[in-house]
């Protein structure tokens, strides 16, 4: 009755049954156990990794979902940021151009003005809790430190598009790595939202304020990649 197809039919019922059979504990990229773990996409743009964590419980499960953006991008000598800038005092692209490796990064000088960056995204219809952001980030100096910032607003269906700033959520100062151009990173959990729902467009302004007392980098912070982690319900 199945000719030729009885090898293929034979290959798909062993593969439902293996993964019928297997669900390991597994720990997600948070540290957070976990009853299984699985990849998915939420949205096109910027990248988004879901990574859906089962309580086992039978009830709502926690679920991070991760939008990345890159601080810049190279074609050939040419950067460009991959963000949106201010009409001033704006991060300024530049390329890393290594024997293998060639990424954009945003540059933060060191001086007396606040550089900074922004965009926006969607949240989540499922969105709860928390949002922490992860920079990673580099420099050519090899001692002080250096402490980014970060400001949200949000906007809701039938509102205009230019929110007032929340107040900044500071980053502990993140401190150079002994040589030149390492990668670093830095974390800020719970940045301040007030104002944002599920649903809402998020817009951020990510900036460097050189003037800050801790901020001791006597140099340029250059920013590689800049991370948000948000927290979702799941049936």
């Amino acid at each position: 009755m199945y000719g030729k197809n009885w090898k293929t039919i034979l290959g798909v019922i062993a593969l439902l049954v293996l993964l019928v059979s297997i669900s390991p504990a597994s720990t997600n990229p948070d540290g957070e156990i976990s009853a299984s773990y699985v990849f998915g996409v939420w949205a096109k743009h910027p990248s988004i990794l879901c990574e859906a964590c089962s309580s086992g419980s039978g009830g709502p499960s926690p679920v991070l979902s991760l939008v990345s953006y890159k601080a810049a991008v190279c074609q050939h000598t040419a950067a460009s940021l991959g963000f949106s800038l201010p009409v001033s005092d704006s991060a300024v692209a530049a390329c890393s151009t290594g024997a293998n490796t060639q990424y954009g990064i945003a540059q933060f000088a060191d001086g007396s003005s606040a550089l900074s960056v922004q965009d926006h995204f969607p949240l989540p219809p499922d969105w709860t809790g928390d949002i922490d952001v992860a920079v990673r980030w580099r420099t050519s100096a090899t001692t002080g430190d250096v402490v980014w910032q970060i400001q949200t607003a949000c906007v809701a269906d039938g509102e205009v598009g230019d929110p007032v700033w929340n107040p900044s959520s500071v980053f502990l100062p993140s401190t150079a790595k002994p040589s030149s151009h390492q990668w670093n990173t830095a974390l800020k959990t719970a940045i301040t939202v007030t104002g944002c729902a599920a649903g809402s467009e998020f817009f951020f302004k990510f900036f460097r304020d050189p003037m800050h007392s801790l901020d001791t980098l006597a140099g340029t912070a250059e920013l590689i990649s800049l991370t948000f982690k948000i927290r979702r319900m799941t049936e």
